[in-house]
C-alpha cells in the first residue's frame, strides 16, 4: 500500500501568524514613525496660520514629528529682498522661525526647528500664537501676520 506522507499542521500555527500581525501593529503604533512633513500623517500635532498683509497672502502648516516642529507653505505677494518669519509672543520672547531671500514670488516655505513645539501647552508651543514676515530690506516692517490654529493633536499615553 502506497502511503501519502503529508506535513502536519499544528491547529496552533495561526497563532504564529496572527502574533506577528500584532507584533507589527504595536511596533507601529509605540515606535517612533516618520512620514514626510506636509502629508499630515504620523504627525502628533498639526497646525496652520493664514498670513495676509498688504499684497501678500499665504498659508503655512506645521507638524510635529519627533521633537521637530516643520513649517511648510506658499507666500505670494513678497517682493525681493530678505524675510524673517517670527514667532511673537513667546515665554522667553520672540522666536524666529528662519529667514528667507526672496528672488521671485510666490515662495515656498520650509524651515525645521527643534525648540519650538505644537500643541504641548508648553512655553515654547506656537498654537494661538501670531507669526509674522518681516521685510528686513525695509527696517524690518511687518508685510504679513496671522494667528497659528491647532488643528489637530494626537494624544499618547504613558
Amino acid at each position: 500500500s502506497s502511503e501519502i506522507n503529508l506535513p502536519r499542521i499544528s491547529p496552533y500555527s495561526h497563532c504564529a501568524v496572527m502574533s506577528s500581525k500584532l507584533l507589527l501593529v504595536l511596533c507601529l503604533l509605540c515606535g517612533t514613525v516618520y512620514a514626510p512633513p506636509g502629508s499630515g500623517q504620523y504627525s502628533s500635532a498639526y497646525g496652520e496660520v493664514d498670513l495676509s498683509g498688504s499684497g501678500v497672502s499665504g498659508t503655512l502648516t506645521f507638524q510635529m514629528y519627533g521633537n521637530h516642529l516643520f513649517t511648510q507653505g506658499s507666500i505670494s505677494g513678497l517682493e525681493n529682498g530678505l524675510y524673517t518669519f517670527r514667532v511673537l509672543g513667546m515665554a522667553g520672547g520672540d522666536e524666529d522661525l528662519g529667514n528667507m531671500e526672496v528672488d521671485s514670488s510666490p515662495i515656498e516655505v520650509d524651515f525645521a526647528d527643534a525648540d519650538l513645539k505644537l500643541g504641548d501647552y508648553g512655553s515654547m508651543d506656537i498654537a494661538g500664537k501670531t507669526i509674522v514676515v518681516l521685510a528686513e530690506d525695509n527696517n524690518g516692517a511687518r508685510v504679513a501676520s496671522g494667528q497659528v490654529k491647532l488643528v489637530s493633536k494626537m494624544e499618547f499615553f504613558d
